[in-house]
Order: structure tokens, then C-alpha cells, then sequence
């Protein structure tokens, strides 16, 4: 009551003095009002009010814990201000508790120092320090593709990690790509499986596999193809196909043995004029390369006596003797061989008398005639 009183007095002497209010708590935070009762000796009573206001000047206590946060696949995280604080406490209460810091990226990996500010509810503060360290441990998110390759002239293919990736990504980065098979040969043809290895910025790795589809599609290279042909038929004017895939040379990328057909086949009788020849070469991937050539067939070059003409001796060695009837003239006679080449054009300018013919070997080439 000594903090109240300010000097009451009485003219006889004062027996008490008394408050209604003595004790106060954080309730009464603020101004409160009492009551001073004054009692003298006569036992005569005087009242007085005054104010008391409460205050309360202590800081809160801050107290923090290290805490360890894993970023999510979005490469963030947050840090509540509950999950750092330890236990804080003040005498009256506690208003808020704050970070500085709430809200982690990938920037952030490793170790990040945070302050907690307490301040309780008469706007006292307290702060405090800890350790937020930031970790990623989400592997990367991969994708793959299933792709096919052709070999090429050499029977070789090679593939690199952006025919396989389709899209990978990584909350916090991508630090390597690599793929376990990127090249290959006429051994590989038909399905492959391929591992794509991912490897992030912090080291986490994941794996996946695609399929590598290895085809051929190189027809053989073939040559010495025949070039075109002029026969001359046999006497029944027709001539026989040979067969004509001996001495082809023929290479390919992958294969070493091969189908070779022709058309027309060997032994098929043509007769006069052009027969296309095809020559297919397949190898034993299916594929096919063609070559072709022309064989021109004339008639027989035998000797065809009209009834205005006769021809003696025959067979004959040094002379033949052409005898023709009268009023025919003969411009020209061409000798040829049996294989249709033309060996000898004489000229007799329209003679209308017979004509004697050399074909001792003095005039005619060794061949053979008919």
C-alpha cells in the first residue's frame, strides 16, 4: 500500500490503511484500478482510487533446433517457423514466431542459416539462429523412346543420347546423360535394349531402357551386269537364253550369301528381236538389287536360195558361182559368219550376169559359214 499512499494524514493518527488490489498477473496487464482505505484512530474510514498499470519488459526466450529439408520434384521446400522453434516460452505469452527465411529452391542445397524472432504479446522480441540444410534426393524423371536404325554401306550404325531421351527432366538439373550401347553392326540386326542412365546435379542416378530396332535396307552392289547382246537365232530362227548370273561380283553390307535369279531363266527360246534380261540379287536381309540388258536376236544367216537364183558348188572351198535368171540383177552380196558378224559386202553394181564369188581364206577371215 506504501506504492499508493502519497502522504494521507488525519488529525488524530491513522490506525490502518488497506487496498483492495495488491497482486497482479499477466491478466491485468495495462491499467488497473484500486481502492486505498484509510482508517484513523477513531476508527473514522476515507477512500481514494488511484491507477496502476502493469507492464511487462521480458523477453521472450527463443529457442531453435537445426532442421534438415528435402526438396520435392518441383526443386522446393518450406520451412513452417513451429518447425524450427524448440520450445520457446515467455513469461506472459507468445504473440508470433517468424522465420526469415521459409521458402528453399535448388539454389539453396547445403546448409542455410535461418533466424526464429519470438515476440510475445507486450511486443517484446527475442531471436535466435539455426541451421536449415537443404538436400535433393529425387532421381531424375526419364523418358525414353523405342527407335530404328538402318546400317549403312559398312554395316555399321551409331545412335547418341538424343535419339533415345524423350524428355527427361530433373527437379534440380540434369548433370550427365549416358546411354550403354550407341553403336552397331549387321550382328545387332532385330531388337536391342539400350539403358539410358541419368545422373543430376546432386548426384542421384536412375535408369531406364528402350528399344533399338537395327534393320537393313541396302540391296547388294552387284557388277560386271552384262551388257547388251546381239545374237543371231539357229537355223529353226530361235535362240536359246543362256544363263548369264555366272561371273557376277557381288557385295553387300552384311550378307555373304545370295539368291540370284534371272528372267527370263536360262533355256527359255526366244526369237527374232529384243528380250530384256533381268538378274535380281537378294540377299539374306530381303534385300534386292536388279540389273538388266538387252539381247537383240536376227535371223540365221544361212544361205536362202530363191528360185531365180542358184548357187554352185556347194559345199564349196574356193569359189561359189551365183547363176540368176535372166533380166535379174544382183546389187550387192554380204557374207556373214555364224555368229551373225558381218565379214565381207561385195559389190556388183547391178550385174546382170553371173557372178563368181572368192571365199579362199586369201579373202575371207578363219569363221564359220553356212
Amino acid at each position: 500500500m506504501l506504492d499508493i499512499d502519497d502522504g494521507s494524514s488525519d488529525n488524530c493518527g491513522i490506525d490502518t490503511m488497506v487496498l483492495d488490489i495488491t497482486d497482479f498477473t499477466c491478466a491485468d496487464l495495462g491499467d488497473n484500478t484500486v481502492t486505498l482505505i484509510v482508517t484513523d484512530n477513531e476508527g473514522n474510514s476515507e477512500t481514494e482510487t488511484a491507477t496502476v498499470t502493469i507492464e511487462d519488459n521480458i523477453l521472450p526466450t527463443a529457442v531453435v533446433q537445426d532442421l534438415t529439408v528435402t526438396l520435392d520434384a518441383s526443386g522446393m521446400a518450406t520451412v513452417l517457423a513451429s518447425a524450427i522453434d524448440n520450445g520457446s516460452a515467455d513469461n506472459c505469452g507468445i504473440d508470433t514466431m517468424v522465420l526469415n527465411i521459409s521458402d528453399f529452391t535448388c539454389d539453396d542445397i547445403g546448409l542455410n542459416i535461418v533466424v526464429l524472432t519470438v515476440t510475445d504479446i507486450s511486443g517484446n522480441s527475442q531471436t535466435a539462429s539455426a541451421i536449415v540444410t537443404v538436400e535433393d534426393t529425387s532421381a531424375a524423371t526419364i523418358v525414353t523412346q523405342d527407335i530404328t536404325v538402318e546400317l549403312d554401306a559398312n554395316g555399321v550404325a551409331s545412335i547418341d543420347v538424343s535419339d533415345i531421351n524423350n524428355g527427361s527432366s530433373d527437379n534440380c538439373g540434369i548433370d550427365t546423360m549416358v546411354l550403354d550401347i550407341t553403336d552397331f553392326t549387321c550382328a545387332d540386326l532385330g531388337d536391342n535394349t539400350v539403358a539410358l542412365t541419368i545422373t543430376d546435379n546432386e548426384g542421384n542416378t536412375n535408369t531406364a531402357t528402350a528399344i533399338v530396332n537395327v534393320v537393313d535396307v541396302m540391296g547388294p552392289v552387284v557388277t560386271n551386269c552384262p551388257e547388251d547382246i546381239a545374237v543371231v537365232a539357229n537355223e529353226l530362227d530361235i535362240y536359246v537364253i543362256e544363263d548369264y548370273t555366272n561371273g557376277l561380283l557381288i557385295t553387300d553390307n552384311c550378307s555373304s550369301s545370295f539368291t540370284v535369279t534371272q528372267t527370263p531363266l536360262s533355256g527359255t527360246e526366244v526369237t527374232e528381236g529384243d528380250t530384256n534380261v533381268v538378274i535380281t540379287v537378294t540377299d539374306d536381309n530381303g534385300n534386292s538389287t536388279t540389273c538388266s540388258f538387252s539381247i537383240t536376236a536376227t535371223l540365221s544367216t544361212r544361205a536362202v536360195v530363191l528360185p531365180e537364183l542358184k548357187l554352185y558348188p556347194n559345199p564349196a572351198k574356193e569359189f561359189i558361182t551365183i547363176v540368176k535368171s535372166s533380166g535379174l540383177a544382183i546389187k550387192s552380196v554380204t557374207i556373214y559368219d555364224l555368229t551373225g558378224r558381218k565379214v565381207q559386202v561385195i559389190n556388183f553394181n547391178n550385174s546382170l550376169n553371173s557372178t563368181e564369188i572368192n571365199i579362199s581364206l586369201n579373202d575371207l577371215q578363219i569363221a564359220s559359214y553356212i
